[in-house]
């Protein structure tokens, strides 16, 4: 978590322990203190999967360098195979006649 948020629950549970004190109601502050730390953890892990989910969505819109490198390989395969398709063709050719 970001340091405002290590800040605000310090801040937080000195509250709640003072006004625990003062009524005795220690489990009650405790609970408090749970329930904002769960918020803050759902609200931390939200942002985590909205930046996830921005990280796919521009990965499928950008075309990154590798994706192109591996295509021009690619590319460059099939017009290896098709060389050696027509070499083959004419070495049978021969082969025939």
């Amino acid at each position: 978590m970001e340091q405002k948020r290590f800040i605000f629950l310090i801040i937080l549970a000195v509250l709640l322990a003072s006004v625990g004190i003062v009524t005795m109601q220690l489990m009650l502050t405790f609970m408090i203190l749970v329930i904002a730390i769960f918020g803050l953890l759902i609200m931390d892990g939200k942002k985590w999967v909205e930046a996830q989910v921005e990280k796919i969505a521009a990965g499928i819109h950008i075309s990154r360098p590798e994706t192109s490198v591996n295509g021009d390989s690619v590319a460059a395969l099939k017009a290896d195979i098709a060389r050696i398709e027509l070499r083959l063709d004419a070495l049978e050719r021969r082969k025939n006649d």
